[in-house]
Parts: structure tokens; C-alpha cells; sequence
């Protein structure tokens, strides 16, 4: 004995087109465009805001990265834990070791918007 399954669709066809035509003119949205901080990008973009921008740029870089986590706040904003390791550019084998939190926003594009303090990340 064969089961045939029915299912109803909740909308019309064209009511999932009208639906996808609204939110692809809405500010900021985009079907096709998926907005996704990884964290290689993450670390990418803080280890760069951090060596030309932060408080310690062109005294210290950062020289490994042990742990991120990220925290999203909203679809644009993201804050990123980072643990690493920084060295001193004079002579890297002088190490400290920090976390910090690193603001993420995205405006065509993630960008660090800025950078907490000594020890600011939880992990």
C-alpha cells in the first residue's frame, strides 16, 4: 500500500516573489549578498587595526592568535574575543600576551570600528 503525502503551501509562488522583491530593496539586504565574518577575516582585519591603529601600532604586532569569539549584537555588528600573542617589533622575540575585543560593523564590506582595552575580552 502506496501513501500519498499532500502538503499545502503556506503562500503562492507569487507572494514568495513579492516577499523576495521587498526585502532585496530594503537598505542593507541583499539575497544574493551573505554578510559573514569569519574568523580568518577577523583576525585578518583586527590583526591589521591593531598594528596600524591600535594603541601599540609601530611598537608591537601581532604575532599569534590562540582563541577568538564572537558575540553579534545585531546582523551588522559583531564583537570578536581575540587571545594572542604581540611582539615587540625591535626584537620579536619579546612577547607579551593580551586579549581584546575588536568592533565589527559592516558597511559594504566588515571593518573594525574599534578596539577595547588591556584584557578587555571573556572568553
Amino acid at each position: 500500500m502506496h501513501r500519498q503525502l499532500h502538503y499545502r503551501q503556506a503562500f503562492s509562488p507569487a507572494i514568495y516573489a513579492i516577499i523576495s522583491a521587498i526585502l532585496f530593496l530594503l537598505p542593507g539586504f541583499s539575497a544574493a549578498e551573505e554578510i559573514v565574518l569569519t574568523q580568518h577575516e577577523a583576525v585578518e582585519k583586527a590583526k591589521a587595526f591593531y598594528d596600524t591603529k591600535g594603541e601599540w601600532a609601530g611598537k608591537f604586532t601581532i604575532t599569534k592568535v590562540h582563541r577568538v569569539r564572537f558575540e553579534q549584537s545585531g546582523p551588522q555588528n559583531i564583537t570578536a574575543h581575540v587571545k594572542y600573542q604581540a611582539g615587540f617589533l625591535q626584537d620579536l622575540t619579546k612577547t607579551v600576551e593580551d586579549q581584546r575585543t575588536f568592533e565589527f560593523l559592516y558597511q559594504n564590506g566588515w571593518k573594525v570600528t574599534w578596539m577595547g582595552g588591556h584584557k578587555s575580552a571573556r572568553f
